[in-house]
């Protein structure tokens, strides 16, 4: 062994002789692969195992921290896949080693993005509003990092909608457009990608469990789920309390790398190519819409993702906005909404078009960029029409998880409506099983109207 390695061990146990010896800050602090204790070169021994499975040397690592001056309490080894379930489940239990802010400062620069990450994958497998939020964080890690290459792992129906943007290199399926990919099969293709660092955005244990399977060193996802011990960074925010929006939660995961996006600009920005721009056009004009006429799309469904306005009301906000005049009213929906559309469109009156289940996301996305207008509850599509720059109305429920401080959509073209006066967590609605909710249908169709008007007819 080096003299230097000597002198390291000895400071070590020096160290541990005058300090309780404690980790559950180190484990705050440091991205916690594998650690390994050496108190003055007791545990010697694990060395050579250790060396053999990361291809690191425990004693190279500890010269670092000692000669930084801190106590090294702990070994990161960053090519180790992640501790056995049963070792992170006792770490908490080591110790509690207050640290100084000198040595905080030294654990916290082994944080940063640096040129060692160089592949990063984005974990979101719900919902296409819920990918779309999460898209900044592409943006923001490309802007800190031009070089990092990043990808996905998504459901195959929302990879359209996040072909086209720059910051995505790569698009990772989930599954394959009806059920969920076989277990191994996503590990091993994780594996071959050997990626630097996941970010889940959407913690689901059967993810979580298929990173840390595929051996990704850096694994950051929320610190509040039983299965948290797969993740080895940890985000302590409860997303129910909705104390701020669901990209601004998705952005926070990344200050564990040290990548922070304080008064940037991080709206979703969806881009639309010409050619499905020329295509929308044309089946417009085969519906009967004529160039000059202003379009307000009505989407009246949310696939049960929260409580919805009525088809009544939307049926007569129709009928309302149709009356203006050079306006066209679209009704739209996917393919199980298509009775809902069509309470709309009968209310609505004449003229008032039906789109269901006809469009791509990429045709769609075109559609909503064509519009004047984009009304909906809280879906997907709404984060679509807000991505492209359409201005939006959104109806939102008062429940905090579902309300529109979390999800409304991200943009400075909006107009939110949310029941007032009504009991916070929706229980009589809930309660009482129907499709209509008394809550919602607070919002008076002449709000909405009037507010669809003022985008309309801004004069």
């Amino acid at each position: 062994m080096s003299k230097r390695s000597k002198t390291n061990k000895s400071k070590l146990g020096q160290n541990f002789a005058s300090t309780p010896i404690g980790l559950r800050e180190l484990l705050d602090a440091s991205p916690d692969a594998i650690f390994c204790c050496d108190i003055e070169g007791r545990w010697n021994w694990l060395s050579p195992a250790i060396e053999a499975f990361t291809g690191v040397r425990p004693n190279d690592l500890l010269g670092k921290f000692c000669t930084a001056g801190c106590r090294p309490a702990a070994i990161w080894l960053a090519g180790a896949p992640g501790p056995s379930p049963w070792v992170a489940a006792l770490l908490p239990w080591l110790v509690n080693v207050p640290l100084s802010a000198s040595e905080k400062d030294t654990f916290r620069s082994f944080r940063r993005l640096d040129s060692n990450i160089r592949r990063i994958l984005i974990v979101r497998t719900d919902r296409i509003g819920d990918v779309i939020l999460t898209l900044p964080m592409a943006h923001a890690l490309k802007k800190d990092s031009p070089s990092v290459r990043i990808a996905l792992l998504i459901q195959r129906y929302t990879s359209e909608i996040v072909e086209s943007d720059p910051a995505v290199d790569q698009i990772i399926h989930y599954d394959d457009g009806k059920r969920s990919l076989v277990f191994f099969d996503v590990v091993t293709m994780l594996r071959r990608e050997r990626f630097d660092v996941v970010f889940h955005t959407h913690p689901r244990f059967r993810a979580a469990l298929m990173t840390w399977f595929a051996g990704i060193p850096i694994r950051v996802g929320t610190g509040y789920r039983w299965y948290s011990f797969l993740f080895n960074r940890k985000v302590f925010e409860h997303r129910k309390d909705a104390k701020k929006h669901e990209l601004e939660y998705n952005l926070s995961l990344l200050g564990s790398v040290g990548v922070h996006t304080d008064g940037d600009t991080v709206a979703p920005i969806l881009e639309v190519k010409p050619h499905t721009l020329d295509s929308v056009k044309s089946l417009l004009s085969r519906l009967g819409v004529r160039e000059k006429e202003r379009i307000v799309i009505i989407h009246p469904g949310s696939g049960g993702s929260a409580r919805d306005w009525s088809a009544k009301n939307f049926g007569l906000l129709g009928r309302r906005i149709r009356s203006l005049p050079g306006v066209r009213v679209i009704v739209t929906g996917g393919e199980t909404e298509e009775i809902l559309a069509n309470q709309v469109r009968d209310l609505s009156g004449d003229g008032t078009l039906v789109v269901i289940d006809r469009l791509n996301l990429r045709e769609y996305a075109a559609l909503a960029k064509l519009a004047s207008l984009f009304v909906a509850n809280s879906t997907g599509p709404l984060h679509i029409a807000a991505g492209v720059g359409t201005p939006v109305i959104g109806l939102y429920p008062q429940i905090a998880p579902l309300s529109a401080t979390r999800w409304g959509p991200y943009t400075q073209k909006k107009k939110i409506f949310s029941p007032v006066g009504m009991p916070a967590d929706c229980t009589k609605c809930l309660a009482s099983k129907a499709d209509a909710c008394e809550c919602m249908d607070s919002i008076s169709v002449e709000q909405v109207f009037e507010a669809a008007r003022a985008y309309l007819n801004p004069d």
